[in-house]
């Protein structure tokens, strides 16, 4: 697919006059995950749906993965596909909205980490008890950190939750 119309951030350098392109980052990206991946569906290695959950907290994301989508693995950049994703496995994914409503993996990373993220936007707040961000519901106690204030309606949050216990540690609101 061509990427038209997007606005593109592009991070590299010359050599011999052609750019060579270490990082490109979508400015559309603005959906980022972090959760345990169950691959729901696949018509190949590079195109299905996966399912993210996060940890404790209730609800999931689906995540269409497409040929556009970049897989990255950390670990000796081995060969990372859908066929490889584990029931489970912890993914950090940057995404976009699709025109129909659906959310795109421009890129799938594999993660190690105990903590879970998502950043989306707000969808409501029961006052103190918790908080949804694209229908996954966190639990807010004493302890959740809000960094700018508390979310309102439009807003892109952020949330964090380190230990996967279904508590939001810190709800940032994206500018």
């Amino acid at each position: 697919g061509s990427a038209a119309g997007l606005t593109v951030e592009v991070e590299g350098s010359y050599l011999n006059e052609v750019l060579q392109v270490e990082e490109i980052e979508l400015e559309e990206d603005e959906l980022e995950f972090k959760g345990d991946a169950v691959v729901l569906e696949s018509t190949g290695p590079r195109d299905g749906t996966i399912q993210l959950s996060f940890g404790m907290a209730t609800g999931t994301v689906d995540v269409v993965v497409d040929g556009d989508t970049m897989f990255r693995d950390d670990e000796a950049m081995n060969h990372f596909d859908l066929d490889s994703i584990m029931d489970n496995d912890k993914i950090e994914v940057e995404a976009r909205w699709a025109d129909d409503g659906s959310i795109i993996a421009s890129s799938l990373h594999l993660e190690d980490d105990m903590g879970y993220e998502i950043k989306g936007p707000f969808d409501a707040m029961t006052d103190g008890v918790s908080l949804t961000v694209l229908n996954v519901t966190f639990s807010l106690n004493e302890f959740t950190f809000f960094e700018n204030g508390i979310p309102g309606d439009g807003d892109y949050v952020e949330v964090e939750d380190e230990n996967g216990n279904g508590y939001a540690d810190s709800v940032e609101i994206e500018d």
